[in-house]
This record gives C-alpha cells, structure tokens and sequence, in this order.
C-alpha cells in the first residue's frame, strides 16, 4: 500500500498508501478497531500528536498481500496493485496496517504505514520498490511530480513530494523486518520539518 495517497496518501505503503493529495485521506476508511488492533502494531505507528496537530482516527490491520492491495486504503489502478502484490509475495508480507491521521483544524490529512517482511533485506526491497513506483509517469500523472528531500537522523529514509505544497509529503525507511511510511498533506519548510520530527521519533522509538 504506497500510502494512500491522497494527501499524503496516494499510493499505498510505499506506493498506493501514500500521503499526497487531499482525496485520499477524506475518502479512505479504516476498521474502528482502537481497542482490539494488537499492541505490537499500536507500538509502530504514529501515536496522536507525535506529528503535531494530528490524532489517530482509526486503524486498520491487513495479514494478507490481497487484502492489502483492495483494502480502502489502497487506491491504485489494477495493474499497479497486481505489480504490488507480486512484490509482497516475492518479499514475504507478514502484515500490514494504516493508522488515518485527523488534523486538528489547522493541519490537513495525514498516515501512518507499517508493512512487516520475513527479512530486514525484503523490507529494504520493498522501500526500494515503493520510491521507484512513485517516479513512475502515471503515478505523478495522477498524484504530481516526485521531488526528493533530506531525512536527517534516520539512515536510509527517503523523503518525497507529491505535488509540491499543495500536494503531500511522505517518508519511509525500514527497521528490521518492518517497512514505514509516515505522510501528509502539504509540503512548505513548516510541513516538511514537522514530518522529519515524526518520523525521527517514530525511528528511535521502533529502533528498541
């Protein structure tokens, strides 16, 4: 699931799950599952207010590569969810989960992702397959242009643009076996700067 991109969130965990559009964020449910979604997967998401301004909305828990390309979450045309899917089977996919994030008024859209592989290695694959699908012609067709950024703090993180500050911004890195991605809607210095706290947080908190 790059992030859902819609805001933030157009792809999925990395290519569906994305954040970077408003569409996606409004439009995108998830199961009300507050108290039954296991620790563990609370643990690695973004807790309410770690990207400041947003709260939890809601997540939602996915064990298989096909549920995970259809989830509501997931809005990606079938070709690309098929390239998705083919790449979680080869990876080993364990486990999925998108957390929506709720801006407090002032702030827009925003998510959460975590992917779980049966390797820090197939994880690192699946980064790899996430950033080079967002460069894709007909994903920033559809989403806007790619634009790299620095994620400082968190080795081998990519940080990207879609649609430059009225579109949304995504980073993802890998810790373990686990796959991250955190995104919003927006994209000035302020937006940018707020997501690097997030994901620096959410790093040193996962990294044990």
């Amino acid at each position: 699931m790059g992030l859902v991109a819609a805001v933030v969130l157009a792809g999925c965990g990395g290519s569906s799950h994305k954040a970077s559009t408003t569409s996606s964020v409004s439009t995108a449910s998830t199961k009300p599952a507050a108290t039954t979604v296991p620790s563990w997967v609370h643990d690695r998401l973004l807790s309410s207010n770690e990207l400041v301004g947003f709260t939890s909305g809601g997540v939602a828990v996915y064990t298989t590569a096909q549920e995970w390309v259809t989830s509501p979450n997931d809005q990606q045309p079938a070709a690309q969810a098929a390239a998705e899917k083919a790449m979680l089977t080869r990876e080993g996919f364990r486990a999925g989960a998108v957390e929506n994030l709720t801006g407090d008024g002032t702030a827009d859209g925003g998510l959460s992702v975590l992917e779980q592989f049966r390797s820090s290695t197939a994880a690192r694959g699946a980064l790899a397959y996430y950033v080079s699908n967002q460069k894709e012609p007909q994903v920033q067709s559809s989403d806007g242009t790619y634009a790299s950024f620095k994620v400082p703090g968190i080795p081998g993180a990519a940080g990207y643009s879609l649609g430059g500050a009225a579109g949304g911004i995504n980073i993802a890195f890998t810790q373990g076996e686990y796959y991250y991605l955190v995104g919003r809607e927006g994209g000035s210095p302020h937006d940018v700067a707020g997501l690097n706290a997030a994901a620096r947080h959410l790093y040193q908190r996962v990294r044990g």
